[in-house]
Order: structure tokens, then C-alpha cells, then sequence
């Protein structure tokens, strides 16, 4: 996430909440302009970071909110919105600076502490019936969703004669998201889905991230 001397130790203020409002218009937007005839859904999501996010923070259980069509055809659209308040690993996770003299280099030890990390997500993608029974009552599809959104934290680093700072901001994220799931609807209005999904993002200033996430959903035709 960040645990280096060498990124984002200088204060400063970042856009996270303008970040927030105009994803969440974009994405009024979008819904406004599809079909009436379609689909609401709530997804129990455990979300999963790996790789360098999964050594700052923990797995974490949220709601995602889906509007998603049904297979009426072999391909459906459906869009997302999940808001995650991530928690650190450590209260504590500690962090090494590099300092040279005339004796030559030394690296001293630091540490960090994360007072906050939140993450909004907003998705846009598509599905694809590879396998389909009863006239898509049951359904096998792979999809994959367009991923943007914004990552708000605050954090304090120190690193004896280096750095002593904090940070207070947010930064923007965009990226894929690949999913294999199953559905089942049991009549016209309601249907049940199993879902995994791999994704990675590009934070900005921060590089890439990865997570994973499996879900529970519900859906319903209005």
C-alpha cells in the first residue's frame, strides 16, 4: 500500500472525495439511461487483497449493490457499487530508511501506523453464458468488469534523521476484474448467484494492487 520512505511521506492533501461524488454521478448517470425492465441485486462480498495489499490490510465481508440483468440471451450487462473500510494487519507495521556518512551507509529502522483506508469501488461489465440449462433458469458464465474508484487512508511514518510526516488524502484506482460464477433463477422476479472474481488496479502515484473476492448474490426483476 505504501510502506517505503520513499512515497507519499510529504503532507499533503489529495482528491478522495471529489473522487467519490463524481464516480457516484457517473454511475447515477449510467443507471438512468438502461432499460426499466431490469435487474436490482445485492451481493454478501468477502473481499480478498493479495500481494501487497494483503500484507497492510485484512479480508473484509461488505455489501455490493448491483443493478444486473438476467440471462435473456447468452450475454447480460450489470454494474456495482461496494464501499470498503479496510482495517491495517498491524497496528504497527515497521519500515527500514537508508542513510549514508562518512562512515559509509547504515539503514535505520522506522515504522508506520494507519489510521484509516477506505475504498469505494464502482464496476461496469459484462457476462457470458458459456453453459446454460432450462432456458438460462441455470446458468455457468465468465464475465469481466471495468474497475474505477478512489482509495482514502491516513497514515504517519517516522524513520529516525529521514522522515517525520503524515499523510492525509486519497487517491484515484482503475482496473479489470475477472469473474466465473453460477446462477439460478427460480422464477421471473428472483434469481441466486455463486461468484469468484480476480482483479487488479492501478493506484494513482501508488502502482498496482491486486485482490480477489467471492460473493453470495441475490437478484430481483422489477
Amino acid at each position: 500500500m505504501v510502506l517505503t520512505e520513499h512515497e507519499h511521506l510529504a503532507p499533503r492533501k489529495a482528491s478522495g472525495r471529489s473522487s467519490c461524488k463524481g464516480g457516484l454521478l457517473f454511475l447515477l448517470v449510467t443507471l438512468a439511461g438502461l432499460p426499466s425492465m431490469a435487474q436490482i441485486g445485492l451481493k454478501l462480498t468477502q473481499f480478498r487483497p493479495t500481494g501487497d495489499l494483503g500484507y497492510v490490510v485484512e479480508r473484509r465481508w461488505t455489501p455490493e449493490f448491483q443493478y444486473i440483468q438476467d440471462f435473456e440471451d447468452v450475454t447480460r450487462m450489470r454494474f456495482s457499487f461496494l464501499y470498503l473500510n479496510l482495517q491495517p494487519r498491524l497496528d504497527t507495521f515497521p519500515t527500514t530508511g537508508l542513510i549514508s556518512d562518512g562512515n559509509g551507509f547504515r539503514v535505520l529502522p522506522g515504522w508506520q501506523t494507519f489510521s484509516k483506508i477506505n475504498m469505494f469501488l464502482i464496476t461496469g461489465g459484462i457476462d457470458w453464458a458459456v453453459v446454460e440449462l432450462f432456458d438460462y433458469d441455470l446458468a455457468l458464465y465468465p464475465g469481466l468488469d471495468i474497475i474505477f474508484g478512489g482509495v482514502n487512508m491516513e497514515y504517519e511514518s517516522f524513520t529516525p534523521q529521514l522522515v517525520s510526516s503524515g499523510f492525509s488524502g486519497g487517491f484515484k484506482i482503475g482496473g479489470l476484474r475477472l469473474r466465473f460464477g453460477a446462477e439460478y433463477a427460480f422464477n421471473d422476479h428472483f434469481g441466486a448467484n455463486l461468484e469468484w472474481s480476480t482483479a487488479t488496479y492501478y493506484q494513482e502515484e501508488g502502482g498496482r494492487y491486486t485482490f480477489n473476492d467471492l460473493g453470495l448474490g441475490v437478484r430481483y426483476q422489477f
